[in-house]
């Protein structure tokens, strides 16, 4: 199949998808982007004050009490609406849309800029590793379509219009460019990005990594450009309760099913071995204040581990991979070891998961795609949310296999010489 049969053929599996997702989610509603939505309404009906209005115990999945009258008022009845946690500046430039639509036209609006979005990171993805190794357009739309449709991840994001897609390709783009050549760009990319959700920031390791000076001073302009906005936008009181907001949730562990951290899945292990006193409601959608010392001690450890031997590992790949590399094991390790860990932050290691039709064997790439397609599944999550072990939760299968991935491909990453990886 020449190329241009397999672009149009692999674009055509993405606009089947698209449309599929895009009829599912057209007209639901949108917990999450719910927070932004009532963020910029809050505003734009004189209210700045009610747009941080979280506590220590009210921050996953509730509804905060002084937005209930408002989303009576504007026709969602009984639908949540988390708390929002963004940085204020996105509130301030949602407002005026608050204004002109309700929160049902605004989430179909949101759904028909992200699904495009996210297949537009499908192909950044591609262009990303064919640099290394070729793989067939058709092959990687084909796989990224099932990927994206029956997966776990994407189904979480997508559900809930999650921001994260955008700030996931938003990173690829960052490093697609950079390693295109294109350092301005790069740059900006990720200071969009580093705009929207701060974690971001962390990827100009990569670029200091590679030596793009000009993407280091593209996103320190940009940067400072969004913060000079922030600062003429945004009054301090807002920007003073967003920091607010940080500190009050800062050290408390969400325990859910659809929560990938290794702090929790480190918490179900305590529980489990009887480390922590028993408590029935203790691995069920829950909040701890204060986890043992100890987790932390451990958490901290693993990652410093973890990425002194990615970092190894970059040094031993070809410079083709070693941007699809640290892009993938940095988002890994950022995702499992953060504050958070919710299933959209692994988007990227979605995006990138195709790479693995670039292995030499054809019985283990069969066999690899298989095993990501049934394991990484929706029904996967639903079957694993019934495990008869106590503490043990589909979370934490989730995070030991994400760890275990992110091990096998550094130990691949470090025992390749200096050539195309991972095939030869």
């Amino acid at each position: 199949m020449n190329d241009r049969r397999s672009l149009v053929l692999g674009l055509l599996c993405l606009g089947l998808w698209s449309a599929v997702v895009l009829h599912r989610v057209w007209g639901n509603w949108a917990d999450d982007l719910a927070a932004v939505y009532m963020a910029g309404h809050m505003i734009a009906t004189g209210r700045p004050e009610l747009v941080y209005v979280v506590s220590a115990d009210s921050f996953v999945n509730t509804t905060p009490k002084v937005w209930q009258a408002d989303l009576q008022a504007l026709g969602a009845g009984k639908q949540p609406a988390f708390p929002y946690i963004y940085p204020p500046l996105w509130a301030v430039l949602v407002a005026p849309l608050t204004k002109i639509m309700g929160p049902l036209a605004f989430f179909n609006l949101a759904a028909t800029i992200l699904i495009p979005m996210l297949g537009f990171g499908v192909w950044l993805a591609w262009r990303l590793v064919r640099r290394a190794v070729a793989i067939p357009f058709w092959q990687w739309g084909l796989f990224s379509a099932l990927l994206l449709q029956t997966g776990v991840i994407p189904a979480f994001a997508l559900d809930l219009m999650q921001p994260q897609i955008a700030v996931a390709v938003l990173c690829l783009l960052a490093v697609e460019r950079m390693a295109y050549g294109r350092d301005r760009a790069a740059g900006l990319a990720l200071a969009v990005a580093t705009a929207l959700k701060l974690t971001p920031a962390a990827l100009l390791l990569i670029f200091l990594i590679e030596r793009r000076w000009r993407a280091i001073a593209a996103f320190a302009l940009a940067t400072a450009g969004f913060c000079g906005g922030n600062l003429l936008l945004v009054s301090p009181a807002l920007n003073a309760a967003f920091l607010d907001t940080l500190s009050t949730i800062r050290g408390t562990m969400v325990l859910s099913g659809v929560n990938f951290s290794a702090n929790s899945a480190l918490y179900g292990l305590f529980y489990a071995t009887g480390l922590i006193p028993p408590n029935d409601s203790a691995m069920t959608n829950a909040l701890v204040h204060n986890p043992p010392a100890l987790i932390g001690l451990i958490s901290k450890t693993a990652l410093l581990a973890l990425l002194a031997a990615s970092l190894a590992a970059a040094r031993r790949i070809a410079a083709a991979w070693r941007p699809v590399f640290l892009l993938f094991q940095l988002t890994l390790l950022l995702g499992l070891f953060g504050p958070f860990s919710w299933a959209h932050y692994f988007l990227l290691q979605v995006l990138l998961a195709p790479a693995m039709l670039a292995l030499p064997n054809p019985a283990l790439r069969l066999s690899l795609a298989f095993a990501t397609l049934c394991f990484g599944s929706v029904v996967a999550l639903v079957k694993l949310q019934n495990l008869p072990l106590p503490g043990i939760t589909a979370a934490s299968v989730a995070v030991g296999t994400l760890l275990l991935l992110g091990l096998v491909v550094t130990r691949m990453a470090a025992r390749t010489s200096p050539r195309p990886f991972p095939g030869e």
